[in-house]
């Protein structure tokens, strides 16, 4: 009498509707994108579409952000300077 133990381990990748729909849509240009969903939009009426702000305002609000930070974080590193070069090591 011969005592066996197998073991098996096995891994699959299913293609889930969810998933093919993914990948179709990374697939699409930026304008191909924007047309897909705005037919999507149309053609169901669970979805709606929520416009924000204009982009060229959202980059110059990013932009603004962005160059406020850097000078606030360029004044800290002067005032950080200055009160170093107030001590002279003899």
């Amino acid at each position: 009498m011969k005592a066996r133990l197998d073991l098996k381990l096995s891994q699959r990748l299913i293609m889930t509707p969810q998933l093919q729909q993914a990948i179709k849509l990374l697939q699409l240009s930026r304008l191909e994108l924007s047309q897909t969903i705005s037919l999507e939009v149309l053609e169901n009426p669970l979805l709606e579409e929520i416009v924000e702000e204009e982009p060229l305002q959202q980059e110059d609000s990013l932009k603004d952000d962005l160059v406020r930070e850097a000078n606030e974080k360029e004044a800290g590193t002067e005032q950080k300077n200055e009160e170093s070069s107030d001590f002279d090591l003899k």
